[in-house]
């Protein structure tokens, strides 16, 4: 059996199978292999022996290098390239940044450079908007007051002078640019409209900074502070604009809560709330020409106060038959609703209605819209008429001495039914007034008393 020792370069002498052995003096390495009797030896130079241990190492660290290059080759990759499209989008959105720099330092300068026919144009159109607008809100002031819709008064702002350049009369009153005053001087609360003239001195000083007095060569006013005090104007109406369209939109929506409050009281649905302005209803039809609006954030509220006053009429619509009206110019209650002693047999009893004083004669009105679904006698009620109003809510008016209607007739809030007596179960003329919700005998003046909240 062989055997292999390693002896490095030394004057001491060693062992290999237990044998010794000398080694020489020449320096270096000695690799001994012993096989049985015989031995062998070589000799290693260190050189020789230096140039294959680092070898062997470089041939170590290219295994280990090439082995981790091959598991983490995935995640290396990965993170490169997402550092790659880090770079790529910080760069992108540079790039963005620095265009709309030049977008917006380009705007400048093309405004800055802007010809006086331009600056003049573009105040005129400005001015043309403002004027349709005004014309929307004006119709928009007085459907609200139609529907009784009143909201807070808005002074219309006088401009302030431009130091050491007032624009004053001969008195010292400062004179605006552009003329704005109530239209109807009787209405305090108009809360802006134009003059007569509609822009008049608008135009008029537009016109003269364009074509200066040739009388007076050389007193021609700078068109700079001229156009700079239009500006002015046009901003002061559209923020006076932008007021109204805002107390307009509070008022109705206050009004409009407040009614849906009112009906849902009396168990009535109340009709949708108003789309927006991007929104349609899916389930209904809709057509017509397509005229593009003016795209502004007062178009968006003028939109929103027209769909609340059209929300405000049909609540008003839906209550019209919610029974809120009186049935009598003046309520003279003589007996209330519930348990009270009898006129006749002197005893407690029930009384399912109330029971109102007037004149023999006396014209009967319906408190609220319905069908007559009884005009005849019936028992102690004597002559009575019965309307109803849908909802399983009916109105019953008793005692009269006649009838003006018949069965299946439709009336509104406010129609004469008939007129007041003392038939039937009686001790005098008055009238019997009756609610029943849902075949069940109610207060009356729980609608009565709610007639001034819708």
């Amino acid at each position: 059996m062989a055997e292999l020792g390693f002896e490095p370069g030394s004057h001491m002498n060693q062992p290999v199978d237990g044998r010794a052995k000398k080694r020489g003096r020449k320096g270096g390495t000695r690799i001994i292999v012993a096989r049985g009797e015989n031995i062998r030896t070589y000799r290693l130079s260190p050189w020789l022996f230096g140039t294959g241990v680092g070898i062997l190492l470089l041939f170590l660290a290219a295994y280990v290098g090439s082995t981790v290059y091959l598991i983490f080759r995935d995640d290396v990759l990965t993170a490169a390239m997402t550092r790659q499209v880090e770079i790529q989008y910080d760069y992108e959105d540079r790039i963005s940044l620095l265009r709309s720099e030049i977008d917006r330092v380009t705007s400048r300068h093309i405004v800055e450079t802007e010809s006086i026919e331009g600056q003049v144009s573009s105040l005129l159109e400005r001015q043309d908007g403002l004027r349709r607008q005004q014309v929307l809100l004006d119709d928009l002031i007085g459907r609200a007051r139609d529907q009784g819709i009143s909201f807070a008064s808005i002074v219309t702002p006088t401009p302030l002078p431009r130091p050491g350049r007032p624009s004053e009369t001969g008195d010292g009153a400062i004179q605006p640019v552009i003329a704005m005053e109530p239209a109807d001087a009787g209405t305090a609360d108009a809360s802006m409209a134009y003059s007569k003239d509609r822009f008049g001195s608008a135009e008029s000083a537009t016109n003269n900074a364009l074509n200066p007095d040739p009388a007076g060569v050389g007193q021609s006013k700078p068109i700079e502070p001229t156009l700079k005090d239009l500006r002015s104007s046009l901003d002061q109406f559209e923020i006076l604009q932008a007021m109204t369209v805002h107390a307009l939109k509070v008022s109705a929506k206050r009004e409009a809560r407040r009614l849906t409050a009112a009906i849902g009281h009396f168990g009535v649905k109340s009709p949708p709330a108003p789309l927006g302005l991007l929104e349609t209803r899916q389930d209904s039809a809709q057509g017509g020409p397509f005229i593009p609006a003016e795209s502004s954030n007062l178009l968006n509220g003028m939109v929103t106060v027209q769909q609340t006053l059209q929300h405000i009429d049909l609540l008003k619509n839906s209550a019209t038959s919610i029974p809120v009206r009186k049935p009598l110019p003046r309520v003279d209650l003589t007996s209330s609703f519930g348990y009270r002693v009898d006129p006749f047999k002197k005893k407690p009893g029930y009384h399912s209605g109330i029971d109102l004083r007037a004149a023999e004669g006396s014209p009967v009105s319906a408190t609220g819209a319905g069908k007559i679904t009884h005009a005849s006698s019936k028992g102690g009620y004597g002559l009575m008429v019965e309307v109803s109003h849908g909802r399983n809510l009916k109105t019953r008016y008793a005692h009269l001495s006649s009838i003006n209607v018949i069965v299946g007739q439709y009336v509104n809030a406010g129609d004469v039914v008939g007129l007041v007596g003392s038939t039937g179960r009686s001790t005098g003329p008055h009238l019997h007034y009756e609610a029943v919700r849902d075949g069940k005998a109610v207060d009356p003046m729980a609608f009565l008393s709610a007639s001034g909240d819708i």
